[in-house]
């Protein structure tokens, strides 16, 4: 399932650690790298650093490789790694490596990396939390979720109906050929859940990884991870189906939950990278940083540009390299700090404040604006009181609140939306997604400091990216559309097959279903109101929409 990692990425090489005493600490810096002069690899070249799926990405969005894709210069790791520094992890994108070094090292590595004319700046990013015991007062705070108490049961139709997202089921479109990278701390019970029975039988779990403790098994330290994924690609008839049941997923943590350190916004970094070098569409994460438990680090409201701290400007390159990225807005509504937190903070991406089932802001949900007066949070979805698997156990569901969930709900739902696009060829790229998503939503083009531009409704984004060429093809191998007066006749090719259409208006309501298995469905339209009609027709073999103005 992990292959590809042994052959992609240059940081797994340096996946085993050195060994220090017991009770040796040691510390994290960031070497940040002027260059990537004489690299082994080529830009003419991309199949050696980048999976066939990425590629078709950057070819279908005509993104090109560029020089922050080659990874980093292994001539300068070798001479990093002379001096006795243990490198832990890599940036491309911010062309920079992240060492481990032993206090007892110190004086003698330091100097030396210095004097390599290569690194243009060594950064202390914290103390490796594995080495000490760390202060309660600060740990997880990061993973974005509060307010859980216990429930046995609950459903995810609130959640859907809310963004105008059944439709898009209804018509088949469950983010099928989509895949979507989670970033979180941990994932205990992913693994054993009954939530997950069909992500794993299936074999849309491609893969996991975690960043922190380089290693393959995400199946620990925190249950975080798996309520978010729950949220997406739980399919638990009566119980919980997630926004996105039929999406492929990689499983990735950059978190290390025993204390809070800016190396984590750098393993973040990695993560990200990587989801873009296994070809993800869509990366989600309900991680956020502000403050550290070392308050000489801690990020200010002065640094919430999309452009000071590197994490930021990578969640924003992922999004020029192809990807739509989603990042939890903050818990800190009612706290001092009330802001939104990195890399929430990015621009091009889609940072997500909570609303209850109401649709009203979560008190919890952080604020925007950004320091340089962007809207932030853009877009808004349910997380308060919102059920997710109890990943505690392995068949229970519990209730929760926090932007960790509403992240993952608009992530999904933007799953359904991308498979739409691409199984009709409609051309997209993530400035686009966000745009008809903001363009959808409940305040545009007002906009408030909690909320954004509101709840989108996931119908309108998608009829906004289907022009009238889309709409007026009636014909294709299964079925064709005849029109007489007001009669409308959809005759199918094949036979033998359950048939049915279901007629929604723009709001997504429901205004005809019909189905049998005769070779045509018929119906007269006068009965509806003007405007624009939206025909799902589908069987067991294929699924489609069209558009039909009344």
């Amino acid at each position: 399932m992990n292959k590809v990692l042994k052959t992609l990425f240059l940081f797994i090489i340096f996946s085993n650690s050195v060994l220090y005493a017991q009770d040796t600490v040691r510390r994290f810096y960031y070497l940040q790298l002027k260059d990537k002069n004489n690299t082994e690899f080529s830009l003419s070249a991309p199949a050696a650093y980048l999976s066939e799926k990425a590629l078709a990405r950057r070819q279908t969005m005509n993104i090109p490789i560029d020089s922050t894709d080659l990874p980093v210069n292994s001539l300068y790791i070798n001479q990093i790694t002379a001096t006795g520094a243990e490198v832990f992890a890599l940036t491309k994108w911010q062309n920079g490596v992240t060492i481990r070094l032993a206090d007892t090292d110190t004086a003698s590595v330091l100097p030396q990396l210095r004097n390599l004319n290569f690194i243009t700046k060594i950064e202390y990013t914290g103390i490796d939390v594995a080495d000490v015991a760390t202060s309660n007062s600060n740990i997880n705070n990061r993973l974005l979720s509060v307010e859980t108490s216990d429930s046995d049961y609950g459903d995810g139709l609130t959640p859907l109906v809310q963004l105008n997202g059944k439709p898009l089921h209804d018509m088949g479109f469950r983010g099928a050929g989509v895949t979507i990278a989670v970033i979180d701390g941990g994932f205990i019970n992913a693994d054993n859940h009954i939530a997950f029975d069909s992500l794993r039988t299936s074999g849309r779990l491609l893969g996991t990884h975690d960043f922190a403790y380089r290693t393959d098994n995400v199946f620990r330290q925190s249950t975080h991870g798996a309520q978010v994924l729950s949220l997406m690609a739980s399919n638990l008839p009566d119980s919980l189906i997630g926004t996105a049941p039929d999406a492929q997923y990689w499983l990735l943590i950059s978190e290390r939950i025993q204390g809070e350190y800016p190396v984590e916004v750098d393993l973040w970094i990695t993560a990200a990278e990587f989801a873009d070098s296994i070809g993800a569409d869509i990366i989600t994460s309900s991680l956020g940083y502000t403050t550290f438990n070392d308050n000489s680090l801690n990020y200010h409201y002065s640094d919430l540009d999309g452009q000071t701290i590197r994490a930021s400007r990578a969640a924003s390159q992922a999004a020029e390299k192809g990807i739509v990225v989603f990042n939890s807005a903050g818990n800190d509504g009612n706290n001092d700090w009330h802001y939104i937190g990195v890399p929430a903070d990015a621009r091009k991406i889609i940072s997500v404040g909570a609303v209850n089932a109401q649709g009203s802001a979560a008190n919890f949900s952080s604020y925007g604006p950004t320091f340089d007066a962007r809207v932030k949070p853009e877009l808004c979805a349910m997380g308060y009181n919102t059920t997710v698997a109890n990943c505690l156990t392995t068949d229970k569901f519990t209730k929760g609140s926090g932007t960790s969930y509403s992240a993952p709900i608009l992530a999904g739902m933007t799953a359904c939306l991308l498979q739409a696009l691409k199984e009709k060829s409609v051309p997209y790229t993530p400035d686009d997604v966000i745009n008809k998503l903001i363009e959808s939503a409940s305040n545009f083009p007002s906009n408030t400091d909690q909320c954004g531009y509101g709840i989108p409704d996931f119908v309108s984004a998608l009829y906004s990216f289907i022009s009238t060429d889309n709409i007026e093809t009636n014909e294709n191998e299964f079925f064709t559309i005849k029109y007489f007066g007001n009669k409308i006749i959809i005759e199918f090719v094949n036979q033998d097959k359950t048939n049915s259409v279901t007629v929604y208006n723009t709001l997504g309501q429901i205004l005809l279903s019909t189905c049998g298995e005769n070779d045509e469905i018929s119906f007269d339209k006068s009965i509806f109101p003007k405007g624009i009609l939206i025909l799902g027709i589908k069987n067991q073999y294929f699924s489609t929409i069209k558009k039909m103005i009344n």
